[in-house]
């Protein structure tokens, strides 16, 4: 395997392990409303030591949240949210999993709402 070959395959590992912060904000072509996603995931070694990244927290994506909603002059409102953490090595878009636990562990937190 060429150094090239090895260079590449550690940069997609990198970005495919290194989590994002994300906001999406949409409008409803029927009524109108303008609907707000934020989402924030990465990973951990043995569900204790971050990979990249250790800040995968509530207040960072409300943060988020409420400066996007500023930022567009409106209130963020009928909140909801969704956590989700997982112990096996499952790899999100493919649906595959390691059957060992605790190896690297996936953590991801989602707000979203509406923009009034």
């Amino acid at each position: 395997m060429s150094r090239l070959s090895v260079i590449f395959l550690l940069a997609c590992a990198t970005a495919s392990l290194s989590g994002c912060l994300s906001t999406e904000v949409t409008e409803s072509e029927t009524c109108g409303t303008r609907h707000i996603v934020v989402s924030d995931y990465g990973w951990k070694l043995f569900n204790w030591i971050p990979i990249f990244r250790s800040d995968i927290t509530m207040k960072r994506v409300q943060e988020e949240l409420a400066a996007e909603a500023a930022k567009r002059g409106a209130v963020a409102t009928d909140l909801v949210y969704h956590n989700s953490d997982t112990v096996m090595f499952d790899v999100p878009l493919i649906g595959f999993s390691i059957p060992i636990p605790y190896i690297v562990c996936y953590k991801e937190i989602q707000l979203s709402g509406v923009l009034k």
